[in-house]
């Protein structure tokens, strides 16, 4: 496995239903702006909890946001 140069990122985590999840980057969005940061054309969600097994509710979903 070949050495990847470390990327800035900003990490955010969403707790609840999927559909909340436009807040969350409601907020994304309003961070890196707040801060003056560019995001890349990508978002990446790693979800903590099972979406199979978990109520919607209970949901844990972090976001990766590359910085440009």
């Amino acid at each position: 496995m070949k050495n990847r140069p470390r990327e800035r990122r900003s990490s955010f985590i969403h707790r609840g239903s999927y559909d909340a999840m436009d807040s969350t980057y409601e907020a994304i969005t309003n961070h890196f702006d707040e801060k003056r940061l560019e995001a890349k054309d990508l978002f990446i969600e790693y979800y903590v909890t099972d979406p199979l097994t978990t109520q919607e509710d209970n949901l844990v979903i972090e976001v990766y946001v590359p910085v440009k």
